[in-house]
């Protein structure tokens, strides 16, 4: 078995930098890509469902998978869109933003001056709250408006992941489900969002016709 398989590279120094995942993700991305005749936007891309992706990474479950490419599009490695004939297929089309790669190899700053910037801007940034968290707070508050009672810090941190996973719609809609079913336990909403993400729903409109 160790001979008789195509192996999965990774580059240590991109996982030490990204995450492992995340630079096992890309570095399959950037393979296909060299491999890609299809050409948009001056830029070779591929395009792959969840399930297409769980296909070459058996190891990972499928949140996993999405997890860590929603990551790589967040910070802006990966570039997704899509370019599918028919408007009903949502599968994404991938690409790489290899300049911001190869922002990551740029070189150690050589002056205090440049160093205390750096930390000064990182500093800052750490202090504004991610868009992401700000959405995230609707579903906290839902929670607490719907009978669900008061948000413990267990229960916040369950709600935070799933809101980054799937979204926060697809959380607040798990919720509705169960309000509307007088299940006001996060237990329910969470078995609830183990499902759609193993089925790869990705909006609220997916949910309901499921």
């Amino acid at each position: 078995m160790l001979l008789d398989e195509r192996p999965i590279i990774v580059i240590p120094s991109l996982a030490e930098k990204i995450g492992l995942n995340e630079a096992i993700i890309l570095q399959q991305l950037n393979y296909w890509l060299q491999k890609s005749n299809h050409i948009y936007e001056g830029k070779p891309w591929v395009y792959n469902t969840y399930e297409d992706w769980k296909e070459q990474f058996p190891f990972w479950s499928i949140s996993t998978i999405r997890r860590a490419i929603s990551k790589l599009e967040k910070e802006g490695f990966i570039i997704t869109n899509n370019f599918n004939r028919s408007q009903i297929d949502k599968t994404k089309w991938y690409t790489i933003d290899f300049e911001k790669v190869e922002g990551l190899n740029r070189p150690i700053p050589e002056s205090t001056s440049e160093i205390t910037t750096e930390i000064t801007s990182s500093s800052s940034e750490e202090c504004i709250p991610k868009l992401e968290d700000e959405e995230a707070k609707k579903a906290i508050a839902f929670f607490e408006q719907n009978g669900f009672g008061i948000v413990e810090s267990y229960v916040a941190e369950k709600i935070y992941f799933w809101c980054d996973d799937l979204s926060v719609n697809l959380v607040i809609e798990a919720m509705k489900n169960a309000v509307e079913r007088g299940a006001t336990g996060w237990k329910y909403c969470e078995i609830i969002l183990k499902d759609w993400a193993s089925k790869g729903i990705q909006t609220v409109e997916q949910a309901h016709a499921l």
